[in-house]
């Protein structure tokens, strides 16, 4: 654990640095793009959170929620919109499944997440700069031109779809579905997005779905679907559902953005967090506390 904590502030701090002082986002020290930052921001952020949802000592309590809005203020400056909402909405949900049997607690701190939200969207220039880029990219891909941030994706989305449903089984093969995009957008839809690789190299479909269907079709998406699961199963056997359904939840939201899982260290990070947190939660014979804070 402590390693893990003197790594993931080791990042952090950098990331700080980097952005209060050059302005750059992510943390180039360690070649961690703007998106990887801010995924790992995410996950603190969604851990926080949960401690703090569930810890009976209020000193702990305001500590661990003060991290989580310190890293979503963070978040919010990292130009991240798909990763932002993901954790955004997963709050809800975990805000949501934690208090919405306790009436007035419930609405009292969702107004005041709603609040913070607010807050912090309109103090960051990044995210309104951002946002303001959504619109002008979404009346760009209106009038037909795709060479923008999101008429990229939504091209790239849609040829992946086409792809997989042409071969729904197996896929492509690895190392084939970026070829397949640059030979299918000449005459996809009469080519409307055969200028594509001219604006940006192709690389990945910015999905994981979309990515895994395409180099391993169904069966891929289906073993994706299983190792979930799987790792719901060993949270949820060691008493913590609510953690297992937020961060499942935070991995779906962020995979249909980008490649959240499959071309970063995210789940190396996920990976630790699941060894410390079962270790740390395993059941001493005789107690049946959720987790010992």
């Amino acid at each position: 654990m402590a390693a893990f904590l003197i790594g993931y502030l080791g990042v952090l701090l950098t990331g700080c640095y980097q952005w209060i002082v050059s302005g750059e986002k992510g943390a180039p020290f360690f070649e961690i793009s703007y998106l990887a930052f801010s995924a790992m921001l995410g996950i603190g952020i969604i851990l926080m959170a949960f401690l703090g949802s569930i810890c009976q000592a209020r000193k702990i309590t305001f500590l661990c929620w003060a991290i989580a809005i310190f890293l979503l203020f963070l978040q919010f400056h990292q130009s991240a919109r798909g990763l932002l909402l993901a954790t955004i909405l997963t709050l809800l949900l975990l805000i949501f499944l934690r208090y919405r049997s306790q009436g007035k607690k419930f609405l009292g701190i969702l107004a005041l997440f709603m609040t913070v939200i607010l807050l912090f969207a309109l103090s960051s220039n990044d995210f309104q700069e951002r946002l303001e880029l959504v619109k002008n990219d979404l009346n760009l891909v209106l009038q037909g031109d795709y060479t923008t941030s999101l008429g990229y994706r939504l091209a790239i989305w849609d040829v992946g779809v086409h792809g997989i449903a042409k071969r729904p089984l197996l896929g492509y093969g690895t190392g084939m579905p970026e070829i397949y995009f640059e030979e299918t957008i000449h005459t996809y839809k009469n080519g409307i997005y055969k200028d594509l690789p001219e604006f940006q190299k192709t690389s990945h479909y910015h999905n994981d779905w979309i990515e895994i269907g395409m180099h391993l079709g169904g069966l891929g998406i289906f073993a994706l679907v299983f190792l979930l699961w799987s790792w719901f199963q060993t949270l949820k056997n060691h008493q913590l559902s609510l953690l297992g359904m937020v961060l499942i939840c935070y991995v779906f939201l962020a995979g249909l953005t980008d490649t959240f899982l499959l071309y970063n260290r995210i789940p190396i990070i996920l990976l630790v967090i699941t060894a410390i947190i079962v270790c740390w939660q395993r059941p001493i014979i005789g107690t049946h506390n959720l987790l010992k804070i």
